[in-house]
Parts: structure tokens; C-alpha cells; sequence
């Protein structure tokens, strides 16, 4: 209670700002009633396209700023085990699917996957996935197409 004894050490309710000496407030009803007719139809959180505008292409405050070892533990030990909505899959499912890869970026993800390990279960998953399609052949160096 270090605030009470500053408020009352200072005496500063008589000569400052404080109103009380517990260093809290009492809001009566009447006044929670006008605070909650003032607050009654505003929205909350940039809605319209102009402040949609002004947002869009800002930099975040912390873009940039390395994350202690710390903060990271703490937001692994979060989300471990926390799993995405339905509604919230699907739509990340979507805009993966619609999103083209450049060139460059498939072939860095190939690097990326060459040489790892697959599960029994993916290799499975891959050849049910496989069946009834055709795909062609590879060509040799030195061999040649008759047409």
C-alpha cells in the first residue's frame, strides 16, 4: 500500500489530484450510466476505409527489434498445443492454395525438403494420392524423342 502512504504523506488529496486516499475511485451509478450511454454505439477498432488507408503499408513498432530468449520460451509454452479453428484452417487453406510461387521461391523450398526423412504414413499418404495419375517421364542427358 505504498500509494496510500504517498497520498497521505504528500496530503494529496487536500493539495493535488487525488480524491481519495486509498488511491482508488468510487464512480457512482449515475456516473456509470452516462460513461455507458456516451460509449453506446461507437465502434470499436479501425472500421472505415479511410482509416484502413492510413493503416495499410505502416511499419509495426516492433518490426526489426530481436526477441529475448526469454519472450520466446514464454509464447512457445503458449500456443503449444493450441489448434486453429475450423473457419480458421479453412481459410488459411484457401489463400494457400490460390497464392503462386515464383520460380526461385519453389526451388528454395525443394532445397529445403531434399534429403529429409519421410514418415512410413506421409509415404503412404503420397502414393494413395498418386494413384490414377500419370505424370512424364524424365529424359536422360543423351537421350533423344522420336515424334
Amino acid at each position: 500500500m505504498i500509494e496510500i502512504y504517498w497520498i497521505k504523506f504528500y496530503d494529496c488529496c487536500n493539495n493535488g489530484y487525488n480524491q481519495e486516499y486509498g488511491g482508488h475511485s468510487t464512480m457512482s451509478e449515475e456516473s456509470k450510466l452516462k460513461l455507458h450511454f456516451a460509449n453506446l454505439g461507437r465502434k470499436h477498432g479501425p472500421v472505415s476505409e479511410e482509416t484502413r488507408r492510413k493503416l495499410r503499408g505502416r511499419v509495426p513498432w516492433n518490426k526489426g527489434i530481436p526477441m529475448s530468449e526469454e519472450r520466446k520460451e514464454n509464447l512457445r509454452k503458449i500456443n503449444t498445443g493450441k489448434k486453429a479453428s475450423k473457419e480458421t484452417r479453412l481459410k488459411l487453406s484457401i489463400l494457400g492454395k490460390n497464392r503462386i510461387l515464383s520460380k526461385e521461391t519453389k526451388l528454395k523450398i525443394s532445397l529445403a525438403n531434399k534429403g529429409k526423412p519421410m514418415s512410413e504414413e506421409t509415404k503412404l499418404k503420397l502414393s494413395i494420392a498418386r494413384i490414377g495419375k500419370t505424370y512424364p517421364k524424365k529424359r536422360c542427358k543423351n537421350q533423344t524423342l522420336l515424334f
